[in-house]
């Protein structure tokens, strides 16, 4: 990851789902995630976490390919339901799943 002014208040990462970058948390009861890759073509948001308890996330590579995908905990502000959001890129794409109770794993 080139060195660069990164904005205030936020945080480098590398090697998620493939993009180096930073992650930006706003907020203090409700906390609100937001990763943003850094790329030659700009800057733009590859993936979002929330909840009370602030982020819980994780970047692992669950597939072995090579780059990592990221887990996050999540809890919804209105009702307080937890789940769990995966990301990750396939075929230059990136996909948000959502495995949730009612949907197989």
């Amino acid at each position: 990851m080139s060195k660069q002014p990164w904005p205030e208040g936020s945080i480098p990462f590398t090697d998620i789902l493939g993009y180096d970058g930073y992650m930006q948390t706003e907020g203090t009861i409700w906390q609100k995630r937001t990763y943003y890759a850094v790329t030659d073509r700009g800057t733009f948001p590859i993936a979002v976490s929330f909840g009370f308890e602030g982020p819980q996330d994780w970047s692992v590579d669950l597939d072995g390919k090579g780059w990592k995908e990221l887990a996050a905990n999540v809890q919804f502000g209105g009702d307080g339901r937890r789940d769990v959001f995966v990301y990750q890129r396939r075929g230059g794409y990136r996909l948000e799943g959502d495995p949730g109770p009612d949907r197989p794993a």
